[in-house]
């Protein structure tokens, strides 16, 4: 496990959170994962509805959330993405994801 052995590396460093240390695909590692590192995990990519907020915090996979307006298709689903975290007592990041386009 390729994330395991990067946070374990650099855990003596006092990194405040990973983001998304693992592909969407592999959430059922998550928890496992949170429980080996000394480092908290964002989900990020993991969380494009508040139904997969809610998945991943009662399976214990993240301590944090980052909440983007674009993947979560506006600013309605991220406030329920928001009031799940904070019933739980998880922390948000709230993020915009502007792609810069040029003519």
């Amino acid at each position: 496990m390729k994330p395991l052995q990067a946070l374990l590396a650099i855990g003596p460093y006092n990194i405040q959170f990973c983001e998304q240390p693992m592909r969407h695909w592999e959430d059922h590692r998550l928890p496992e994962l949170r429980k080996l590192v000394p480092i908290r995990i964002m989900a990020d990519e993991s969380v494009f509805s508040h139904h997969d907020a809610r998945r991943l915090i009662a399976a214990g996979a993240c301590d944090y959330v980052n909440i983007k307006f674009a993947k979560s298709g506006g600013i309605l689903e991220a406030t329920k993405i928001d009031a799940i975290c904070e019933k739980n007592n998880i922390p948000c990041m709230m993020a915009a994801c502007w792609k810069a386009v040029s003519h």
